[in-house]
């Protein structure tokens, strides 16, 4: 899901030419341990991080 924020971005209403830098990981899994590490922010569905989100050691930013 490379172009993630790039659809979050257009469903704000916002245009962003910057949305493809910054780190990326091939995996779901890795991409909530670096939002749980304070590396930022993450796109991740809700459904994988039941447990992350239960024992809240992530929120879901609105």
């Amino acid at each position: 899901r490379p172009y993630a924020w790039r659809q979050w971005f257009n469903a704000q209403d916002l245009d962003v030419a910057r949305d493809m830098t910054g780190p990326r990981y091939e995996l779901f899994s890795m991409l909530a341990q670096a939002a749980m590490h304070d590396m930022g922010v993450a796109l991740i569905p809700p459904f994988l991080i039941q447990r992350e989100l239960q024992e809240k050691r992530l929120v879901i930013a609105n």
